[in-house]
């Protein structure tokens, strides 16, 4: 039996995607997951049914040294955390989103960021399939010390870990407590992808304020 769309197509938009890339080659990757039922269901209703998102940014902030920011929230299992990220809401854009979610994660306004690449994902629950997308940003907040300022982001700690500690990350992630697999798997993703893409050096050129 072919699958079932429950998503359908347009939740990345072309004309923002190539603006995103400004002519540089960056990473575009497709990755499918499966998923539970309950966990299926928690995607599916908060991108298609009550229309929450239609995609995240995924936030790879860093300081002055090459660290970067490692956040968990109480509800997390133990080994849960991970890099920031935050909704791209349905009437926002890409980078409307990026500026909100760094102010709101880290207190930090006007960080210049750069576009490392996309991962699209295919969450799929038996003949049952969501698409989702990350847009990666690199984000320098140099010794700016981070502080949320939106309450209902419930983060409970930050730590500062090496690039190299990524696949390490990713790892903790994918051996988190049982109900928490199918969200550990989604989650190692990025920082498998990142840990590679970060090996290449940032150009000078890549780097600016809301980019």
């Amino acid at each position: 039996m072919s699958a079932e769309s429950v998503a359908g197509g347009g939740l990345v938009d072309p004309l923002e995607l190539v603006a995103l890339e400004a002519g540089r080659s960056v990473p575009r990757e497709h990755v499918e997951i499966e998923m539970a039922d309950a966990e299926f269901a928690h995607w599916h209703a908060a991108i298609s049914l009550e229309r929450e998102r239609r995609g995240e940014v995924l936030l790879v902030v860093e300081r002055t040294d090459g660290q970067v920011l490692l956040h968990t929230k109480e509800i997390y299992p133990v080994g849960g955390w991970r890099l920031l990220s935050g909704g791209i809401r349905y009437e926002e854009s890409v980078l409307g989103a990026l500026r909100r979610e760094v102010r709101e994660e880290t207190g930090v306004d006007d960080a210049p960021c750069a576009y490392l690449g996309l991962i699209r994902y295919r969450f799929v629950c038996n003949d049952r399939h969501q698409e989702f997308a990350s847009y990666v940003f690199r984000v320098v907040i140099a010794d700016a010390q981070p502080t949320v300022t939106d309450p209902e982001e419930a983060i409970s700690g930050f730590r500062w870990v090496a690039p190299a500690s990524l696949d390490g990350v990713a790892s903790q992630l994918r051996s988190v407590e049982p109900k928490w697999r199918d969200w550990g798997h989604f989650r190692a993703v990025g920082h498998e992808r990142i840990g590679r893409w970060m090996a290449q050096p940032m150009r000078a050129e890549d780097v600016s304020a809301g980019r």
